[in-house]
């Protein structure tokens, strides 16, 4: 019995130790990536992005999941890669992404950069539509700010600097949401 228990608590402290040692090795791994994706901004060379890509795929800890796939789709949205951005939010399922319109959202902004790319403004635009329309369906019953962001973020494509000034600070109005964060959007957005 007495062995039973000392095999257990070594067996306990090897499994912490590895997942510890992994999730140092994957914020390494995290942080190779994101310098490589800072020094591209610094010198726009597309291979430091492959390199911040190759380190990406190269973690598997959940712990910084969300870092990685934020990191990941920023990569592909600078190599102008639409196509294999589609193929890698479908990879995923919806319930990764916590709310019920980010999926899509994803999915159809790399659609319309597709076409803006074919230089196809209007299909561009009506999936652009599409996505503020979930979005806000969704903002009408969970209002936050992350969605509200989110929401501004495709207005910007589609709609005056003007026109979004004038929309958060009506919705200034309804104290739903934090003037500072407001504040922010309008910096931020526009």
């Amino acid at each position: 019995m007495f062995y039973k228990v000392n095999y257990i608590i070594v067996l306990c402290i090897l499994i912490t130790s590895c997942t510890m040692q992994d999730n140092k090795r994957c914020d390494l791994l995290y942080e190779k990536a994101l310098d490589c994706w800072c020094k591209y901004s610094l010198s726009h060379d597309t291979l430091l992005l492959r390199k911040s890509e190759q380190y990406l795929d190269s973690i598997d800890c959940k712990p910084i999941k969300y870092r990685v796939f934020e990191l990941k789709v920023s990569l592909i949205y600078l190599l102008k890669d639409y196509e294999r951005g589609k193929d890698y939010i479908a990879s995923f399922d919806s319930l990764d992404f916590g709310v019920g319109y980010k999926k899509n959202m994803y999915l159809k902004t790399f659609e319309a950069l597709t076409f803006a790319s074919q230089g196809d403004t209007i299909k561009q635009n009506q999936l652009y539509l599409e996505i503020v329309k979930d979005i806000q369906n969704y903002l009408s019953n969970n209002p936050n700010e992350e969605s509200l962001y989110d929401l501004y973020t495709i207005k910007r494509r589609i709609e005056s600097r003007d026109s979004i000034i004038k929309e958060i600070e009506h919705i200034r109005f309804s104290k739903l949401y934090n003037d500072d964060f407001l504040n922010a959007l309008i910096e931020t957005i526009t």
